[in-house]
């Protein structure tokens, strides 16, 4: 009788030398011609790594013993940080992360666009703690957290060190809240919000629920802490507010003397600190000089245009969400700036040339718009009649660097460059970039 072959057993742990990193803050390492991504390794390291996932090109994995570790080491903060998926860094020192982040943004720009910026400008940082005004958490019937590294479930969180204080502090009320609440309905999901003025907890529910437990929760917490508490129970038949006459959800820029309303479902930067120092460094790179005519596309609620507007420019802000251009619109009334600031919406994913000549022509772009980047606006645009300066607000090197190389077909370079530290302890890479024809 014929013997079947027999199948090859791959090895479940491995001794690696890390000689690179990665955009999703993983090491690299080459194992029998194989390319390894490795969490929570580090660029000079040797590592016991447990493989995760092994295809024909490469493997995924994470370290498990540190045998040779990087100067740059150093303990997490967290202690949930081993389990959970909300942090990819804190492995690393500060230095170390900025270092790394420039690295891969640099690497990103030359391998898929073939591009550099002429100066590379000092990066901006802020809080490397405490500083996210805004996140999602999950509710599993029991745990109330964020997803684990590795799988769907829930690792429950009793604070978080990138959170800002006020909503760290009350992590075991919310879960204890959620807990009562639970009794009645599924719960979808949670969402926190530290606006300037009131912190607002928002618990997305099946059905409509007795609100007394969140009463009782806002009458208890009120009685605490200096900022006011917002709790809203949104169901599909609505959403209760408690207090309803809370203070509104909003942030400041307050070197333009803007405030801006939001609700928990609009995109709001995380790091309120950090975005103000971003919008004045945006302005200044861009340079336009008053009566200018700027196109803000993807403008949200008016983070650049309002202030551009402020700054005497003549701004047309395109966004693809009706409520956020409603949004924009009364804001700039709000603010008496509705002569020199107007707002649009359309898809800016199939935009069209004719729809930017519809629109007409401006000597300054800013774009920022989500991780997917601004390919088609890209692509579109007529170089003979475009912008002579364009500044780029981008969240993911990767998109960017696919855009910059299509700007770079039509006549444009990158003067300047620069990275933003709006997100410690992730992968994230936030950066500025300038185009100049």
């Amino acid at each position: 009788m014929r013997q079947p072959f027999p199948i090859p057993i791959m090895p479940s742990t491995l001794t690696l030398d890390i000689t690179g990193f990665d955009y999703e803050a993983r090491g690299v390492a080459r194992h029998d011609g194989k390319t390894h991504f490795v969490s929570g390794a580090l660029p000079g390291e040797r590592v016991t790594a447990r493989v995760l996932e092994s295809k024909k090109r490469y493997a995924t994995a994470e370290a498990i013993d540190i045998l040779i570790p990087a100067p740059e080491r150093v303990p997490p903060a967290c202690p949930h940080y081993a389990a959970c998926g909300g942090c990819a860094l804190q492995h690393a020192g500060d230095a170390a992360q900025h270092r790394l982040k420039e690295t891969v943004w640099l690497e990103q720009l030359a391998r898929i666009g073939g591009v550099r910026p002429q100066t590379v400008l000092p990066a901006i940082s802020g809080a490397n703690w405490h500083y996210r005004a805004r996140t999602r958490l999950a509710w599993d019937g029991e745990h109330l957290g964020y997803r684990a590294r590795a799988g769907n479930t829930v690792v429950p969180i009793t604070h978080c060190p990138t959170l800002a204080p006020a909503l760290s502090a009350r992590l075991p009320d919310i879960r204890a809240l959620c807990a009562a609440l639970a009794r009645s309905t599924a719960i979808l999901g949670v969402d926190l919000s530290a606006g300037d003025g009131v912190n607002v907890l928002r618990i997305r529910l099946r059905e409509a629920v007795d609100a007394r437990p969140a009463q009782e929760a806002i009458a208890a917490w009120h009685q605490e802490d200096g900022q006011p508490w917002q709790i809203r129970l949104q169901h599909d038949a609505g959403t209760v507010a408690i207090p309803p006459d809370a203070p509104p959800l909003a942030y400041q820029l307050p070197d333009y003397g803007l405030t801006l309303p939001y609700t928990p479902d609009d995109f709001t930067q995380a790091n309120k600190a950090l975005n103000r120092r971003l919008v004045s460094f945006a302005l200044a790179t861009l340079g336009a000089e008053a009566g200018a005519r700027v196109m803000d596309f993807f403008c949200g609620l008016g983070n650049f245009s309002l202030p551009l507007a402020r700054s005497d420019a003549d701004v047309l802000g395109i966004e693809g969400v009706d409520e956020m251009v409603a949004r924009a619109t009364a804001n700039a009334a709000a603010h008496g700036l509705a002569d020199r600031c107007r707002f649009a919406r359309a898809d800016l994913f199939t935009v069209t040339t004719k729809q930017l000549h519809r629109w007409g022509r401006a000597d300054y772009w800013l774009l920022d718009p989500p991780r997917a980047g601004a390919q088609t606006l890209c692509t579109v645009l007529d170089p003979k009649h475009g912008p002579a300066r364009i500044a780029y607000v981008s969240c993911n090197p990767g998109t960017l660097a696919r855009d910059a190389a299509i700007l770079s077909g039509k006549g444009y370079r990158i003067a300047s460059g620069r990275l933003l530290h709006m997100f410690a302890q992730t992968a994230h890479v936030e950066s500025l970039l300038l185009f100049t024809r």
